[in-house]
C-alpha cells in the first residue's frame, strides 16, 4: 500500500476535486460494504494479499479471485480494494421502466494513470447481458464492454469505471502465479554460491531451458530465482512445472515478446452463417484455429474470420 505521503501526493498528480480525494480517502480508509456470497458454481473466499497488508474477498475463484492475481503482481496497480462502495446506476430495463439501481462494483483500483471502479464477469454472461440489458451493459467498439450508466455516475468524479471480463485473463499466465504462490510468500534463502552457477549459465545462454539447468541447482531454486526476479520468462507460453519447455533469461527485457497468436472467435459470433469462397459456411467453434463447416465438411485452419495479431497478456 502506498503511504499516507505517497497517496497524498498521487492525488495530487491526479489533480481529483476535493469531494473525489474525501470519498478515495474514505474507501482506503472503510471495510468492504458487502459480504461475499457463494453462488451455484461458485467458491467464495479471501485472498491474503500482501501488496494490501489486508485480505480480499471473492465470489468467483475463476474470475474474481483471477483478477486479484493479476492485480497484485501488477506493478502499475498501486492498491485495490473489493465492495469498496455502493454506486447508483440508472437506466432503463427490458420493460422500458427506468431502473434505480444502487450497486456495489467489485473493485475499486488505483492504478498509476488513474482510479477506476471495475466490475469483472465471466465473458459468456456478458455476451448475455449486452442483450438482455442494452441500457447497462453495451459492446465496445474494440470487443470489450462498458456500463454506460457506471460512466455516468463517475464522470463528474474524474474518475472511471470499467467492465472488466474473463476474457481478459491469461489462464496460464494466472495458473503460473497460482505456482509461485508460495515462493511469494515465503521467500526461500538463495545463498549466492548456489545460485551464482545458475545466474552465469542463463547470462551465458539466454533463453537456455528449466531442464537443462538441473544439475546445477533444484527446481525449488529455480523457482525462487523466478518469483525473486533474478530470472525471467515468458509467464504465458508454458506452463512453470514444464521444465522441458520453459526457458529462462537473465533479464526481462531479453524475453521476447508473445507470438503473435489468434483472437477466439467472440461468442456471440458462433453459429453464424458465412460465405467464403462462394461456398456458405456456418461458424461452430474453435480449437486450434476456428473451423468452418458447409453440408458436406468441416474445415479447420485459418480463414478470413480470424481477427488481427494479437498478443497473450
Amino acid at each position: 500500500m502506498l503511504t499516507s505521503e505517497a497517496f497524498a501526493a498521487y492525488l495530487d498528480r491526479l489533480a481529483l476535486p476535493p469531494a473525489t480525494r474525501t470519498l478515495i480517502t474514505e474507501i482506503r480508509q472503510s471495510d468492504p460494504v458487502r459480504r461475499t456470497e457463494g453462488r451455484a458454481r461458485n467458491v467464495r473466499g479471501r485472498y491474503p494479499s500482501r501488496k494490501m497488508g489486508r485480505t480480499i474477498q471473492f465470489e468467483s475463484h475463476t474470475v474474481e479471485l483471477w483478477a486479484i492475481y493479476a492485480m497484485e503482481h501488477d506493478p502499475l496497480v498501486l492498491e485495490y480494494y473489493d465492495q469498496p462502495n455502493r454506486i447508483k446506476l440508472e437506466y432503463r430495463g427490458p420493460s422500458g421502466r427506468k431502473v434505480p439501481n444502487w450497486h456495489p462494483p467489485d473493485f475499486l483500483v488505483l492504478r498509476q494513470d488513474g482510479i477506476a471502479w471495475e466490475e469483472w464477469k465471466p465473458e459468456t454472461e456478458l455476451v448475455r447481458l449486452v442483450v438482455k440489458h442494452p441500457a447497462r451493459y453495451q459492446r465496445t467498439p474494440a470487443g470489450g464492454y462498458r456500463c454506460g450508466p457506471g460512466e455516468d455516475y463517475v464522470r463528474a468524479l474524474g474518475l472511471g469505471y470499467r467492465v472488466r471480463s474473463s476474457a481478459e485473463l491469461p489462464a496460464l499466465y494466472i495458473q503460473n502465479l497460482m505456482f509461485l504462490e508460495d515462493y511469494f510468500v515465503a521467500p526461500l534463502p538463495l545463498p549466492k554460491e548456489q545460485v551464482a552457477p545458475v545466474l552465469a549459465a542463463v547470462q551465458a545462454e539466454p533463453g537456455i531451458r528449466l531442464a537443462a539447468l538441473l544439475s546445477l541447482a533444484s527446481p525449488q531454486t529455480l523457482y525462487a530465482l523466478i518469483a525473486a526476479e533474478r530470472l525471467f520468462c515468458d509467464w504465458t507460453l508454458a506452463p512453470l512445472g514444464d521444465h522441458a519447455a520453459l526457458r529462462l533469461y537473465p533479464e526481462a527485457a531479453a524475453v521476447p515478446p508473445p507470438r503473435p497468436s489468434a483472437q477466439p472467435v467472440p461468442a456471440f459470433l458462433l453459429n453464424t452463417a458465412l460465405y467464403w469462397d462462394g461456398q456458405a459456411y456456418l461458424l461452430v467453434g474453435q480449437d486450434d484455429g476456428q473451423m468452418l463447416r458447409d453440408q458436406h465438411r468441416i474445415v479447420p485452419g485459418v480463414h478470413p474470420l480470424r481477427g488481427p495479431p494479437g498478443h497473450a497478456g
